[in-house]
Order: C-alpha cells, then structure tokens, then sequence
C-alpha cells in the first residue's frame, strides 16, 4: 500500500478510504432525493464526480457501500411500481454498461483492482480461528486483542465491522447486530426515508472497515451507522404520528 498510494502515509489527516465511506453515504442519501424529484441532470454530475474521486483516491470501500445501497433503491423502485423497465432505461443501461466496459478496457479502473483482497480473506480466516478458540456462541470479549501478519504487515483490526462483532460476541452479539440491521431496512422502507440509502450504504462500506460500534465507537461508524440510523427511526416516529392525527414539526 505505502508504494501504490504514498501520499496516503504523506499527509496522515487524509483517509482516502474514510472519505469515499462518508461520500458514498451522503450521495446514497442525496441520489435517492434526487431521483424522487426527477432531478437527473443534477444527479447524473454527482455520480460522475463521486466515480472520479473513487479513482483519484484509489479506494473502494466508499464504492461498495453505494453498489449496495444502489441495489436497494432500484430494487424498491421497480417493486412500488415508480421505476418502469421501458425502453429509454434498457437504452440508458446499456449506454451505461458500454461506458464502464470501455473505462475498464481502458485502464481507468486499473487502480481500484491494483490492491486486490487486500488480505481480508487471510484477516477473516484468522478471526475464525480466533473465534473458534473463544467459542463461537459469545466469542472472544471486547477487550480480546487480534493480530495477524501478512507479508511484512502487522494487522490489528478486523478490517470487518461483522468481522469484528463475530469475534467479539461470537454468534449471538452477530445475530443481534444483523437483526437491528434487518429491522431498520425494514423500517426505513416503510417511512420512505431517503436516510435508508445512507444506512445501508454505511453498513456496505463497514464490510470492509473493521471498527466498534459500542466498544468506543469512533468518529467514522457515529456517521456511517448511528447517525442514519437515528434518521430512519426518527422518520419512522414522525410516520406513526401523521398515521395517528399527532401534529409533527417540519423536518429540518
């Protein structure tokens, strides 16, 4: 990593990787706005200047969080009935398709592919071992330290926030964790929140970041995680008043 991306070490305030994570929240959120109000011009130059940052930046934590949260937002729109497969979208597919197709023959895409798995499938079987050893029903403990060596390098996170939760509070803290997941989609689909978009984003880009979120949490998983998830539970609460006649103040 230090010979592919030195100015990553050079200027240490600047984490490429946290700044694709919080881009791809903000736009999953945004896009979705966007969509709803058929403004595509304007969401056409934010996905365009959010791909050239992905590849500026050599990161692609930020970019799996948006694919999955993109997912969602098409799969729901065709599911409401409110995005239609005509012929102008297979056109606009397709023209897409042949673009990123001609980007990768190309070599544009060259630099997000350089660093390959980055070591996560070695890191995730070293936490399954560890995991195992502890016992897999409660795991290993919060103040449980991993380590593992690739190569020259010495790794101490997870580098997975599942991971991380896994080896921590084996299979039970998992399934409560996937559980909360699960119910604030679930959630979030019902209000129409756009903050579901940034949820799930957030939770796709902690596939590949290994932090806590209730043993000191950190700046990064407040916005990925908590901060989304007070907005989908918010919305859900503003929802049950207007459904029981309660007057609700204005959004900000």
């Amino acid at each position: 990593d230090i010979q592919e991306r030195p100015w990553f070490y050079g200027w240490q305030l600047f984490v490429p990787t946290y700044l694709t994570a919080y881009l791809s929240v903000t736009v999953s959120a945004s896009g979705s706005y966007m969509l709803s109000n058929k403004r595509y011009f304007s969401l056409i130059i934010v996905l365009l200047l959010m791909i050239l940052i992905f590849v500026i930046t050599q990161s692609r934590m930020g970019l799996l969080g948006f694919l999955i949260a993109l997912f969602l937002l098409v799969s729901e729109k065709l599911y409401r009935k409110e995005l239609k497969i005509s012929k102008a979208y297979l056109f606009a597919s397709a023209l897409l398709l042949i673009a990123i197709a001609g980007f990768y023959f190309f070599g544009m895409f060259d630099s997000l592919i350089a660093r390959g798995s980055s070591y996560r499938s070695e890191i995730g079987g070293a936490v399954w071992k560890d995991t195992q050893i502890c016992g897999v029903l409660l795991g290993c403990g919060f103040d449980f330290s991993f380590e593992i060596k690739t190569g020259t390098e010495l790794h101490i996170t997870e580098h997975s926030i599942y991971a991380y939760q896994l080896l921590r509070s084996g299979f039970v803290g998992l399934s409560l964790l996937l559980t909360m997941i699960a119910f604030t989609i679930v959630s979030g689909l019902r209000s129409k929140s756009p903050w579901l978009y940034a949820f799930v984003a957030g939770c796709g880009c902690l596939l590949v970041e290994g932090q806590s979120l209730l043993a000191q949490p950190r700046a990064i998983t407040q916005f990925l995680f908590w901060l989304p998830f007070s907005m989908v539970f918010i919305a859900e609460i503003n929802m049950g008043k207007d459904q029981k006649g309660i007057e609700c103040p204005p959004a900000s």
